[in-house]
C-alpha cells in the first residue's frame, strides 16, 4: 500500500512538475492563437483584394502594434491629465481604509492614541491629573482622521 502512495505521489508531482515548466510557454501560445484567430478574416479580404499573404499578415500585424501603440498613449494622457484627481481620491480611498479599521477596532485604537498622547506630553515635561483633563478634551479632535497618527 505505501509503494503505491509513492508511486501516485512521484506521478502527481512529475505532472504537476512538466505543468510549471510549460505553463510559461502556454499563455503566450494561447495569446498568439487568439491573436491568428481573431484577424485571419483581415488577412483573408486582404488576399481577396490581390495583397500577398504575408504582406497581410505583416500589415495586419503592423496594425495591431499600431492601434496598441494608440491605446498607450490615450492611457498614458488620461493619467497625466487626472493625475491630480487620481492621487486626491487614492488619498482620501486610504483615510476611508484607516478609519473604517480603527472604528472596527474602537477600543485599541482609542488606547492607541492615548499613549501616543501621554508619550508626547511626557516628552515635554508634563505627568499627571493636568494630562487626562486635557486628554478628555481633545479626545473629540483626535476623532478626525487628519489627527491621526500615520
Amino acid at each position: 500500500m505505501s509503494w503505491l502512495f509513492l508511486g501516485i505521489l512521484l506521478a502527481a508531482s512529475t505532472i504537476l512538475s512538466i505543468i510549471t515548466t510549460v505553463s510559461g510557454i502556454i499563455v503566450p501560445l494561447l495569446v498568439a492563437v487568439v491573436i491568428g484567430i481573431v484577424f485571419r478574416p483581415l488577412v483573408d479580404m486582404l488576399e481577396r483584394r490581390h495583397v500577398q499573404r504575408n504582406t497581410g499578415t505583416v500589415l495586419t500585424m503592423f496594425l495591431i502594434f499600431l492601434g496598441a501603440a494608440i491605446l498607450f498613449m490615450v492611457l498614458v494622457r488620461g493619467f497625466i491629465d487626472q493625475g491630480a484627481e487620481i492621487v486626491r481620491q487614492l488619498n482620501a480611498g486610504w483615510a476611508s481604509l484607516r478609519h473604517g479599521y480603527c472604528s472596527s477596532r474602537y477600543k485599541q485604537c482609542t488606547a492607541y492614541r492615548r499613549r501616543e498622547f501621554l508619550r508626547r506630553t511626557k516628552r515635554f515635561g508634563y505627568t499627571g491629573q493636568k494630562e487626562n483633563i486635557e486628554w478628555q478634551k481633545t479626545q473629540e479632535d483626535l476623532t478626525k482622521p487628519e489627527s491621526w497618527p500615520k
